[in-house]
């Protein structure tokens, strides 16, 4: 399938209905993923040490992940965002990432990157404060990095609990309350970077996917089937 603009493919579920991320979201029908990529074909990743053909690029990788997510549930959607979109302000760019409810950046390393994904949290933020009982895109429930720059993997997040920056009590009670769902945040966070760090395709879908199945979609089968 051609690239159009700043996104590549899009597979599976309709974009998400609004939630905003002051309290929990509750569970829903279908759960989207932006993967945030470097355009550049020569960049390759991490991936692959026991593959045919090792060391795909990153947006091979992104692009691939696309294509398995719906395989394993349909109701989820992947879509891979270039960085230098993304670095332009392109509007595209920052409104894909904003409506998403994960985002997961691989191998970003523009010193540009981090602030805008920043404006594109906001403008997720700013639809929720504004919407009045109408639906309408919230923050993504997650943000999670590999292989990027410091200040990229800096601003990973899951819920309400950041790995650095935010509410100094939220990271307190990650820390010190492990009932809290700062606590849990923090859980789900380490899990993933864990399984991140592993470099296989396999690892980083379950790392989307355990997020996914604790916030966004209900009853999702793999999820349920390694927690039992």
């Amino acid at each position: 399938m051609p690239r159009i603009g700043l996104i590549s493919r899009k597979y599976g579920a309709k974009p998400r209905a609004a939630t905003a991320l002051s309290a929990v979201a509750p569970l829903k029908d279908h759960g989207s993923v932006a993967f945030v990529v470097p355009a550049d074909p020569n960049l390759r990743s991490s991936f692959g040490d026991t593959s045919p053909q090792p060391h795909p690029s990153w947006l091979e990788v992104a692009e691939h992940m696309c294509e398995r997510m719906p395989n394993f549930d349909s109701r989820l959607q992947g879509t891979t965002v270039l960085e230098s979109n993304l670095d332009n302000g392109n509007t595209e760019a920052l409104d894909t990432i904003a409506s998403a409810d994960t985002v997961l950046l691989l191998g970003c390393h523009h010193s540009d990157t981090p602030q805008r994904l920043k404006d594109a949290l906001a403008r997720a933020n700013g639809r929720s404060s504004s919407s009045s009982g109408s639906e309408s895109s919230g923050p993504p429930v997650a943000v999670l990095a590999h292989a990027s720059s410091d200040d990229v993997m800096g601003l990973q997040r899951v819920d309400n609990f950041k790995l650095s920056g935010g509410n100094p009590l939220a990271r307190v009670a990650g820390k010190r309350v492990p009932w809290t769902r700062a606590a849990r945040g923090k859980r789900l966070l380490n899990q993933a970077s864990m399984l991140l760090d592993r470099n296989s395709s396999e690892d980083l879908l379950y790392a989307l996917f355990f997020v996914l199945g604790a916030y966004v979609v209900k009853d999702l089968e793999l999820v349920s089937a390694c927690e039992a």
